[in-house]
Order: C-alpha cells, then structure tokens, then sequence
C-alpha cells in the first residue's frame, strides 16, 4: 500500500494526472426567468437582444449550447441548455448538456443532478449512465459510480469509455486485477489508441509487474512517440523494473534535465538505493541550481536516510 500511495503521487506530480477541482453544489438554475443568465448570452446588451434570445427555438439553444461548451464558454454553454429546457422539460439532451457543463464547472450535485433528470426520462440512456458513473468517481463514491457504469456495460459490452471508467472506479477500490482485465478489453477493441496502453500500463506499475508495464508502456509509446505522460510512465517502469539509465533518457527527453535527475533520484531512494539517489540529486542541481528547489529537498532526505544504502545507478 504504501508503494502505490507513493507511486501515484509522483505521477501526480509529474502531471500525469489531472489537478482536483473544487466542487460548488449550488443548484443549477433551468428556468429564463433568471436575468444573470440571461444578460450572460453572447454580448446581450440590452432587452431587445434579451428578448430575441428568448424567441430563439429550443432546438437552437440546444444547438448553441453544443457549442459552447465544445468551446468551452461553460456560461454561455448553461444559458442556452438551461433555456433548452425551460422551452422544451422533455428534451434529453439539453439535461445532457447540463449535467456536462456542470461536471466542467465542478458542480457535482447540480451534474449528478441533470444526469439523473435523463435517466428519469430514459433508464437505459448510455450517456448518461456513463457520465453519472463518472462523476461518482470524481468524488470517490466508486461503488456507486460501478452500479451506474455496469448497468451501461449491460447494454454496451464493447463500448470503450464505460470500460475505462469502470477500470478507474476499481483502481479507486484497490482492485487492481479486475481494472486490468477491463484495460485489457479497451485495447482490444481500440489497438491503435496510445492512452489505452498507457492506462494498462500504469494499472501493471501498481500491482508491480514491471516487466509487462514496461512492454505495454512501449507499445503505447511507438503509436504517440511525443507523448509525454507515455514517456514518463516508462521512465517510471523503466528505473522500477531496474534500468536507470533508460528511464534518465525518457524523464530528461520529457521534462528536461534537472527534472529528469531529480525524478530519477527520488525513484532511487524510495527504493532504497541511497547512495545512487544523492548522485543523481547532485546532478540535478549542478544542471540547475537556481531553479531546482525540489531536488534540495529530496536530497535533504537522502542525507538524512544516509548509511542504509544500495549501489545501482552510476
């Protein structure tokens, strides 16, 4: 436990995995009648543009809000989902579209929310299912979030995404052995797609096989060569499994050579090779002593677990 604890937080780190956002559960409004929204809409300025969006057809404002939130203007994006559905309460994907913009936002109970309003008018709407699904994973209720997915799963066996999220909700679960077998599946219906090896490969790193994370990792890495969470997860695999000087050559192709000692250092001494780790932070500071405060760090702790060493690197 604790080296997957340390595991994930170094590809955390590394930028592998996305920065948590705060969540806001103010509800959503779904009604014209609010005049923020409404004097949000795409430069209206006044009540006569006011007055023509509200004239504007449900099906344009799902349309627009299409959109937007494709553009990413998650304001403009609520607006017209939100006038959607104030025009037309029956119209699925305007709740859709909702419940997806808010999930943008942060606001998991007004997404959880929207997607749930879709289920109500459809129990076997995929989308939804898969979205609800995610965003209980989101904020680690990964028993519900499996409840969601697995009944999306029923309906689409071979579709990629639910796969994914339910390999992720068992990650969350600690059940590694199943989120492969699902990772697994992913490849096989999409082998020309680079994240699908490299989230299996990352699931072979936590349950330590290093030699299978590094073939998997490599594979993933020929069909996206400039893919840099590909490269850092190899380098991971590649200074886990033993070879610390290929896993220099992909952190330092990556991320640059301060960062690419320093990594490989950190690596070292979490494995117990202390000695090696106190080289390889030295030679992060001596490519940028400035800047690299991290490596002092890290070789702070080094010095201070001195004496216990192994010899690897150099």
């Amino acid at each position: 436990m604790m080296r997957r604890s340390w595991l994930v937080l170094l590809v955390f780190w590394l930028g592998a995995a996305g920065c948590a956002s705060t969540v806001n559960t103010r509800p959503l409004p779904l009604s014209t009648d609010n005049p923020e929204l409404v004097g949000a809409a795409e430069g209206a300025e006044d009540a006569e543009s006011a007055e023509r969006l509200r004239n504007l057809p449900a099906a344009t404002h799902l349309e627009r809000g299409a959109t937007a939130l494709r553009q990413g203007s998650l304001p403009i994006a609520k607006l017209h989902f939100s006038m959607a559905v104030a025009k037309d309460p029956e119209l699925i994907d305007a709740y859709l579209g909702l419940g997806h913009t808010s999930f943008r936002e942060g606001q998991l109970a007004a997404a959880k929310a929207a997607f749930a309003k879709v289920l109500e008018k459809d129990a076997e709407h995929v989308p939804a299912l898969l979205a609800l699904g995610t965003v209980f994973r989101h904020e680690g209720s990964y028993e519900e979030a499996l409840t969601h997915l697995r009944r999306g799963s029923a309906l689409q066996p071979d579709n990629p995404l639910l796969l994914t999220e339910m390999a992720q909700a068992c990650e969350g679960l600690g059940q590694d052995a199943e989120a492969e077998a699902y990772y697994r599946q992913v490849i096989t219906l999409t082998p020309r797609v680079a994240g699908a090896y490299n989230n299996l490969g990352f699931n072979l790193l936590l349950q330590e096989k290093y030699p299978e994370a590094v073939r998997v990792l490599e594979q993933g890495l020929s069909l996206a060569p400039d893919n840099r969470r590909l490269m850092n997860n190899l380098a991971l695999a590649y200074a886990l499994h033993g070879d610390a000087r290929r896993a220099l050559q992909l952190f330092e192709q990556s991320l640059g050579k301060a960062a690419a000692y320093n990594n490989l250092g950190y690596l070292l001494m979490v494995q117990g090779f202390f000695k090696d780790a106190e080289l390889a932070l030295n030679r992060a500071l001596e490519s940028n002593p400035v800047y690299y405060v991290r490596a002092r760090e890290n070789l702070d702790q080094v010095r201070y677990r001195a004496g216990e060493g192994r010899s690897l690197f150099d």
